[in-house]
């Protein structure tokens, strides 16, 4: 119900467009209230695409927002839930294109490369991973996750350098989990051992 309280406004707010002018609209006008009823209807099946993937439908979720993004495809929320589902399944390629678009229409929210991200690291592309974990990072250079990613990928890749032990530091100035603190603490110790076996060289 709530859905429809907010969405049915914007409906009726275009029906009103196209059916109560006592003089002629122009072309630019019929056309404008057109984009704005699908606009309307694209945040509509969104909202219901959102509710159906909470539920577990996930197949529906999938071909709602689809439907939702052909309609309106300036919705960052919609791009990104639907990556996540795709990845969920496997579907790395489309995943990496939806969280591509929602980084592209978000441009100072560090979510959707984080999530581009973990899909490069589900795919096992571990170098591409940590190049989107930094562009996460550059958005916002304490996003935990982010940094979590980026400093978990470099360690098993072994890319031992300054700009790890930077993201180590910054992690553990904002890091809560006391396992995580723990595990942080271990691998500044590991790598500032590494930089000074390197500059002895």
């Amino acid at each position: 119900m709530k859905t429809r309280i907010v969405i049915l406004p914007l409906l009726a707010a275009a029906l009103m467009l196209s059916g109560c002018h006592s003089t002629p609209r122009s072309q630019t006008e019929i056309e404008a209230a057109e984009r704005n009823a699908q606009k309307a209807r694209g945040l509509e099946l969104a909202r219901e695409a959102q509710a159906n993937q909470k539920a577990g439908n996930l197949n529906l979720a999938i071909r709602q927002y689809k439907e939702a993004l052909q309609l309106n495809p300036e919705q960052t929320a919609a791009w990104n839930n639907l990556g996540i589902m795709l990845m969920d399944q496997k579907n790395y390629l489309d995943a990496a294109t939806a969280f591509r678009r929602a980084a592209d229409l978000a441009p100072s929210d560090p979510r959707p490369y984080e999530n581009l991200g973990l899909c490069y690291r589900s795919a096992s592309h571990y170098t591409e991973s940590i190049e989107y974990y930094g562009k996460s990072l550059e958005r916002d250079a304490y996003w935990l996750p982010s940094l979590h990613g980026a400093i978990l990928g470099a360690m098993q890749q072994q890319l031992i350098d300054e700009v790890l032990l930077e993201r180590i530091d910054r992690a553990l100035m904002v890091e809560t989990d006391d396992a995580w603190r723990v595990e942080l603490q271990r691998y500044k110790t590991r790598v500032q051992g590494e930089l000074k076996a390197k500059a002895a060289k």
